[in-house]
């Protein structure tokens, strides 16, 4: 399909189907937002759609076909034909916008939506690690910890004086054996000497 120039939709339309003509067109389109696109999308398909129905009148006129519209039947469609065209290329133009700057905000939403879902997955972990740590404190009480203390310090208590006691039974046992022997030990030296005093007497 030949693409219509501006000069040739300035001799077809009015100012105000000329102005939306003109922004289907660039640098004007890139300027318009989503909402605007959309808006001239609207307005561009009701233009094709109104100057098509006129167009399948004027033709029907023409081959007598359709009552006229007014006081003699139309002898042409040309110029009406070439005003659907106008339309349809201005609404293709519209469209395509559209489709390329939604296909923009996707690519943006679901690109800050992987930025968000890779931080709360950081923070799930994180949070996942302090809950394990939480919970392997929680497992051993400040009283739990006192009273292990506690019971520490009594085996330790009870090991030492097992040792102390153990110690101290040696030692008698010590005593004990070698008593015999120091009071046998000192008798034998008395008689010994009471045995030399007499021999010298």
């Amino acid at each position: 399909m030949t693409q219509i120039r501006t000069r040739e939709a300035s001799r077809l339309c009015t100012a105000t189907e000329l102005e939306l003509f003109k922004q289907s067109m660039r640098p004007q389109i890139t300027e318009l937002t989503v909402a605007r696109v959309k808006t001239r999308i609207t307005r561009a398909r009701k233009l094709r759609d109104k100057y098509r129905d006129l167009a399948d009148q004027q033709r029907g006129e023409a081959r007598g076909k359709r009552e006229p519209t007014g006081r003699t039947p139309a002898a042409g469609n040309r110029r009406t034909e070439r005003k659907v065209m106008i339309f349809q290329q201005a609404l293709d133009r519209f469209e395509d916008r559209l489709a390329t700057l939604e296909a923009r905000a996707e690519r943006e939403q679901a690109d800050g939506r992987g930025d968000s879902e890779g931080t709360t997955a950081t923070r799930s972990t994180s949070k996942a690690k302090g809950g394990r740590k939480k919970s392997a404190r929680s497992r051993t009480s400040p009283v739990r910890g006192l009273l292990d203390d506690q019971a520490q310090d009594r085996n330790r208590s009870m090991a030492t004086r097992s040792k102390k006691s153990s110690l101290g039974r040696r030692a008698n046992l010590r005593g004990a054996a070698g008593f015999p022997r120091i009071k046998g030990h000192v008798s034998a030296q008395t008689k010994r000497r009471e045995g030399k005093r007499d021999s010298r007497n």
